[in-house]
């Protein structure tokens, strides 16, 4: 990354630190989903808080997923995150590695770019070591995909398709 001081030993970045979530933090990451969920176009869609908990202590637990948190250094307060996982593809034993969410809180959409970079950048390697052989991140929320196809694209992914919904 250009012109950004990152800490190798805690990833900090600015106001902002990437970092692996424990535990006692998934309770307060699930409420961060379940805000993102209440302001997509998921809004309509059953938010089940326990089985989202599962999916966070799994993916601490486990090779195959990967999950980061953003925190806001002054506050000590996640204000983002991203979970992905590895799998083999759908026609064979390739991997490929998908994101499930990529979230910052709307107040710090635009002040944590070097910290969104350098979390993608996190998954981008963690997914390579992990032997995928794609790696994706996409958007489905409905909220803001232009600013989240630009902020991908600085991110160093590049756009491939387009998700449409009946």
């Amino acid at each position: 990354m250009s012109n950004v001081e990152v800490d190798p030993a805690n990833g900090r970045i600015t106001d902002y630190v990437v970092r692996v979530p424990g535990h006692e933090e998934i309770k307060y990451l699930v409420s961060m989903a379940r805000r993102l969920h209440d302001n997509s176009k998921f809004r309509n869609m059953h938010f089940d808080d326990e089985q989202v908990e599962k999916l966070g202590h799994q993916a601490l637990d486990t090779k195959t997923m990967f999950i980061r948190i953003i925190e806001h250094v002054p506050t000590e307060v996640p204000i983002g995150m991203l979970l992905a996982y590895v799998s083999q593809s759908i026609f064979g034993r390739d991997l490929v590695a998908n994101d499930i969410v990529l979230l910052v809180e709307e107040e710090h959409r635009g002040r944590c770019f070097d910290a969104v970079k350098y979390i993608t950048a996190q998954y981008r390697d963690w997914a390579q070591t992990a032997g995928a052989k794609r790696i994706y991140l996409s958007t489905s929320t409905g909220v803001d995909p232009e600013a989240a196809r630009k902020v991908y694209e600085a991110c160093g992914f590049h756009q491939i398709g387009t998700l449409h919904e009946a």
